[in-house]
């Protein structure tokens, strides 16, 4: 179930704006009760299956898995799982932008997977990324399910906003998105299980949630933190983070030079067109190498 920080920032107030890939067609149901859109990503070079009703992936889904470098300590990666992976946006991002990239996706609320496996096949990665239905917290079942294949990365994107916190959702869909049950570090708990020694654990947070994140990491035994700030200005304080946790490391934490959304009112950074719309890494476009 993928966090609900689907925004853009509006240039203007600094403040993040609910939106999501633009609705292309309508009116495909996988479920009787589950009408779909056909939405553009990468400026329509990739199209994806969303529920029209309730969360919907946009800009920072499409942000986030390009935080995801191609290659690691000097080898490129070749397996990624991705936990309460919604429809499959980061994953298949992912797979479509690394070449022989393979994804396991875990998702708790049935209906979605079948979108997510639709979404696979229709991308022609089927046979690279697929998707189940899974309880992520039930650890019997998510060892089972990795039957002993842990993975060199991870993405999550976890519910943040506390129940007691947000208006009441309208699906379960969307109130599984808004809503938290589990803590980050419970999260970081479960992402630990699923990684090799050494592997890197890839997330998306409010910029609020740093210090709790770096808190959580650090009880769970993830460290070397890699946190880069997105701002919709240069001048502008960031309202979202990009961060990587490396599992069974302790180096030092590194502050990246911030990921800029905006040059002018309503004008993508030169950065920000790269991978919005051409489907590029961050990591490529920034010019930066993934070190450990």
């Amino acid at each position: 179930m993928p966090l609900p920080i689907e925004v853009t920032i509006d240039p203007h107030t600094n403040e993040p704006l609910d939106t999501a890939a633009p609705q292309l067609s309508g009116g495909a149901a996988v479920d009787d009760d589950q009408p779909c859109s056909k939405d553009a990503f990468w400026g329509g070079k990739l199209w994806l299956s969303q529920p029209q009703q309730g969360f919907r992936a946009g800009t920072a889904s499409v942000l986030f898995s390009a935080f995801l470098p191609a290659s690691m300590q000097g080898r490129h990666i070749e397996s990624l799982v991705d936990l309460g992976a919604g429809v499959g946006t980061l994953g298949l991002l992912a797979a479509a932008r690394l070449p022989g990239l393979r994804v396991q996706g875990f998702e708790v609320m049935p209906e979605i997977v079948k979108i997510a496996q639709r979404n696979s096949e229709d991308l022609g990665l089927k046979q690279r990324v697929g998707f189940e239905n899974l309880d992520i917290f039930d650890s019997q079942a998510l060892q089972q399910a990795l039957a002993g294949r842990q993975a060199q990365a991870l993405v999550c994107n976890p519910p943040f906003t506390d129940q007691e916190a947000g208006r009441s959702a309208q699906q379960a869909y969307r109130a599984s998105a808004h809503q938290r049950s589990q803590s980050l570090e419970e999260w970081l708990t479960v992402a630990k299980i699923c990684l090799v020694a050494g592997g890197w654990a890839f997330w998306v947070l409010p910029a609020s949630y740093l210090q709790a994140a770096m808190q959580a990491a650090a009880r769970t035994d993830f460290g070397a933190a890699k946190v880069m700030p997105v701002q919709s200005f240069a001048d502008r304080a960031a309202r979202l983070v990009l961060l990587a946790f490396r599992k069974n490391r302790r180096g030092a934490s590194q502050l990246l030079p911030p990921f800029v959304l905006y040059s002018a009112p309503g004008q993508h950074s030169p950065q920000a067109q790269a991978v919005l719309q051409e489907g590029r890494g961050i990591w490529d476009v920034c010019q930066m190498p993934f070190e450990p």
